[in-house]
Parts: structure tokens; sequence; C-alpha cells
């Protein structure tokens, strides 16, 4: 059996710290893309049918979202934003905690880009041979993908209720349409149009690897 040295080993190390670091940074640059997209739910008003649903126009739906996101994602106080909709104070509660939970995938995301930079530069001289393996993790990744989806994408009701059940310790999340109206333009269509969304330009993101593989070579070539 052949020994493992020094110099195998730092590669094997390396080779998981670059996989996990750039798994977590495609994870959280996936939700981070997609929550600073909000026309996606403008989009997505038209599908549900949310005006029917809410009786109040569009565009202010779409404002209150659009100001809502930007409260979901703001790293300083702000007041809460909600305009045409109504809110109790256990439903301004649940987004305050929503809010926090963004802000610390944004840090997660943050911290995922220095360590990638890091971890790219140090074996900026040896970066082929460390992703000689990344085939082997990316079908790796895809089967953890798949395994979490299918539970997920068969019963999505029962995922959204496990989630929120696991994150958050109190029930605030259960709104009353009556006291927090905003849950009626958020129906479970939306937050299953954003997962998947996300996920799929998670995978997106994990591919992009592969791609600069394939078409450095040919630009090399070329030359």
């Amino acid at each position: 059996m052949k020994k493992l040295n020094f110099s195998t080993i730092y590669k094997i190390f390396t080779e998981i710290c670059l996989y996990f670091v750039y798994f977590i940074f495609s994870l959280t640059a996936a939700f981070k893309i997609l929550i600073n997209f909000t026309p996606f739910y403008r989009f997505l008003i038209d599908i549900f049918k949310v005006t029917e649903i809410v009786k109040i126009s569009k565009e202010n739906i779409y404002s209150d979202f659009t100001k809502l996101m930007e409260y979901l994602r703001s790293f300083t106080p702000m007041r809460f934003p909600l305009e045409y909709f109504k809110y109790s104070p256990s439903g301004e509660f649940h987004f305050m905690e929503v809010r926090l939970l963004f802000l610390k995938m944004d840090i997660l995301f943050w911290i995922s880009v220095v360590l990638l930079l890091i971890i790219l530069f140090i074996n900026r001289k040896s970066l082929k041979s460390i992703f000689n393996n990344y085939k082997k993790f990316l079908i790796c990744a895809s089967g953890l993908l798949i395994a979490f989806s299918i539970p997920v994408v068969s019963n999505f009701s029962w995922a959204f209720e496990k989630f929120h059940k696991i994150v958050f310790s109190n029930d605030d999340w259960l709104f009353d349409p009556k006291t927090d109206p905003i849950i009626n333009a958020l129906p479970e269509g939306v937050f299953f149009s954003y997962l998947i969304s996300i996920l799929l330009i998670f995978l997106i993101i994990l591919l992009i690897p592969i791609f600069i593989k394939k078409i450095f070579p040919k630009l090399k070539n070329k030359r």
C-alpha cells in the first residue's frame, strides 16, 4: 500500500476545503441573487393572481414587497416598512427574525468569498490539479441536492412547516390573515417558486468551474 506523503495529504485537505467553501459560496450566492432580484416577485403576482386575493393593486403590492425586502436585507436598523398591509406586533417580530436569518446568510456569503479567494490565491500555481476531482464533488453535491429536493418537492407544505419549526422557536410565523394580510400576498406557491429558483441558480453556480475548465484550454489553443 502506497504511503501518503505530506504534499498528497495537503492536496487532499486543500481540495476538501475548497469544495466545501465553494459549496457554501454557491448556496449563499444563489440566495443572495434571488432575494435581490425583486422583479421575480412581480412576475409571481400574476402567476398566483395575488391581486385577486388581497384586493390591492399590483403596484402597491410590489411596492410593499420591495420595501419589505430592503428591510430584510438591511444591516442597519429600519422602521418596519409595510404601507398598504396592516400588521400585528407578532407579525412584525417574525419579520425581524427573518431579517436576522437573512443577515446570517449574508455574513456566511462574505466569509465564503474571503475564504475562497484566500484558498485560490495560496494555491494559484496548482489550481488545475486541485480541480481535478471537482466532477466527483459535483456528482456528490448533485446527489445531495436531489436527495433534499425529492421530499421537499413531493410535500412542500410539510417541508415548509418543518423548516419553520426548526429555525424559529415560536409560532409567530403562523400568520392570521385578519391581522397580517401580507401572508395572502405570499401564498405557498411563491415560497416554492423561490426555493426552486434558488436551487437552480445554486446548481448553475456549481457548474461554473466545469465550464471554465472546458473554455480556457480552447482559448489557449486558439492563441
